[in-house]
């Protein structure tokens, strides 16, 4: 065919997107998995090696990963991001609280818009965002099928038995999904490799291969949303916080030297890096890689565990529930054979969990719902040139109660010597624009504008704001542009937010929540 003369940045990028074929497209997530955990990422060492992840290596040498890549601070904000193509100033859910201010009818998610654009469209895993009954379940928000958790709490639970709390809240579909293996499950009753009970996230695997082997040939493109509990800390029983079946855990077995809890945790890791594999494997099975676009990241930074072991937050300071850069960078990989560049690794290019939406639109020739605030990365996937993101602004915002800015908090999480945060409890907000990066709490009232350059200083370790009066300004008014008030998470600059954190009780205040 001729040559396609493109004529500027935009259209290039359209061109190119219209010049591919419709993809099918599966987002791998990972729970709780950390900057430095996985092999994708750069500058990111430790002591004690890396964390054996072969499959995303494999995948990161088929196709792209972006250096620069952002997902939100915790649980339930990161897939609200991911979802709906919104910042976290604009997303409905803005803490752990999908129980009670779930989704919307009038929320357009990534899956009711393929949906409506022709694709069939499946959850297996963790969800988050509506519980069953709910405006915000899977099945109320273009999902065509579901298998998985539906609550944040629920999927603490590695060996759900049934569709109650105590069971794991597990569905197939509207029913309860009932496990009999794992009723009563223990760590007598399942066995010493626990090989008589059901792991979760395997059991995510083998329904998301199912769903792919069901519409790999069918006339319809697929959206698969993959989203593990893995490496997220679980428990069997009474007992955590990494359950890990065999054969993952015995990779890790005689590692001796290392603490036992960090052993299963490689072990956790382990076990998401083969879910993924278990996906790559079957696309070349069905001979149908160069049809299907696929994601991997995890969701926000790491917790849970000594996260200094294995350097779990890369050079960057914080971890999950921070808004510093180690509570919300990741590596986002993509492999579309034969459409993305093989072993590309693009520095340039800012990947956000809010750009997804925008990009798999373009790809599969949708219109953009309202109030999306991601920009399109199919220019970028595809080599092409990419249009620039509004105002060149990075935003979130979250309320913590319970800030970890000391060493006798960090001491309390367990989290081994990590360095504390440096703003306070409160609502924070962050913004990054171009390589600047501020940081303010309460409106500024409780942490004033912390500033930092990312490109000297990635780790936030030096203040500058003083010396800049005027980039703090002017990453202040973005703030105040970038926030919409929401009536789960209201704020007033001279009061305290009535809640912070995990939330989940009515009316978004319970465990580790001030109440108003």
């Amino acid at each position: 065919p001729a040559p396609v003369l493109c004529v500027g940045v935009l259209f290039c990028a359209v061109a190119a997107a219209a010049a591919a074929p419709r993809p099918n497209v599966i987002f791998v997530l990972a729970d709780d998995l950390g900057y430095g955990d996985y092999s994708a990422s750069i500058n990111a060492t430790s002591p004690h090696g890396r964390i054996a992840t072969p499959n995303v290596a494999k995948m990161a040498a088929s196709g792209m990963r972006f250096a620069q890549s952002y997902s939100g601070p915790i649980c339930a904000p990161s897939r609200c991001t991911l979802m709906l193509g919104q910042h976290m100033g604009h997303c409905r859910i803005r803490g752990n609280d999908g129980s009670y201010s779930p989704l919307q009818p009038e929320d357009v998610s990534i899956a009711r818009l393929l949906k409506e654009n022709g694709y069939v469209t499946g959850l297996s895993g963790k969800w988050g965002l509506g519980d069953f009954g709910t405006s915000g379940y899977p099945l109320a928000q273009g999902f065509d099928e579901f298998f998985g958790q539906d609550t944040q709490v629920g999927c603490h639970n590695w060996y759900p038995s049934d569709g109650t709390n105590a069971g794991g809240r597990l569905y197939n579909q509207s029913s309860a999904a009932v496990v009999a293996a794992n009723a009563h499950a223990s760590y007598s009753s399942c066995g010493a490799q626990l090989s008589k009970c059901a792991w979760a996230s395997d059991m995510f695997r083998d329904y998301a291969l199912d769903f792919i082997d069901r519409h790999s040939k069918g006339s319809k493109p697929f959206f698969l949303f993959l989203s593990t509990t893995t490496p997220h800390s679980g428990f069997l029983g009474d007992k955590g916080p990494y359950p890990v079946p065999w054969p993952y855990e015995g990779q890790y077995i005689n590692r001796t030297e290392w603490p036992e809890m960090e052993r299963n945790f490689s072990a956790a890791v382990l076990g998401e890096d083969a879910i993924l594999g278990s996906v790559l494997t079957k696309l070349e099975t069905l001979g149908i890689e160069e049809d299907t676009l696929v994601f991997f990241s995890g969701d926000n930074g790491p917790m849970s565990h000594d996260i200094t072991f294995f350097n779990s937050s890369g050079v960057f300071r914080g971890f999950k529930s921070s808004v510093h850069e180690g509570g919300i960078r990741q590596t986002i990989v993509a492999q579309w054979k034969g459409h993305v560049a093989p072993n590309t690794t693009n520095t340039d290019h800012i990947l956000t969990f809010w750009d997804v939406l925008p990009t798999v639109a373009e790809l599969a020739g949708a219109p953009l719902p309202p109030g999306v605030d991601g920009v399109s990365a199919a220019g970028a996937l595809l080599g092409q040139p990419t249009p620039p993101r509004p105002n060149g602004t990075l935003y979130y915002e979250f309320c913590w109660s319970d800030v970890a800015n000391t060493e006798a908090k960090i001491k309390a999480l367990g989290i081994g010597p990590a360095r504390p945060l440096a703003y306070a409890s409160g609502w924070a907000q962050a913004l990054r624009m171009g390589d600047w990066k501020g940081i303010r709490v309460d409106g500024g009232a409780t942490t004033a504008m912390l500033l930092y350059d990312l490109a000297a200083d990635p780790g936030e370790y030096f203040d500058v704001a003083a010396k800049h009066p005027q980039i703090v300004q002017a990453i202040a008014s973005e703030m105040d542009k970038q926030h919409t008030d929401s009536a789960s998470w209201p704020f007033q600059p001279d009061k305290k937010p009535t809640c912070c954190g995990n939330c989940f009780s009515a009316k978004g205040c319970g465990a580790g929540c001030p109440q108003p």
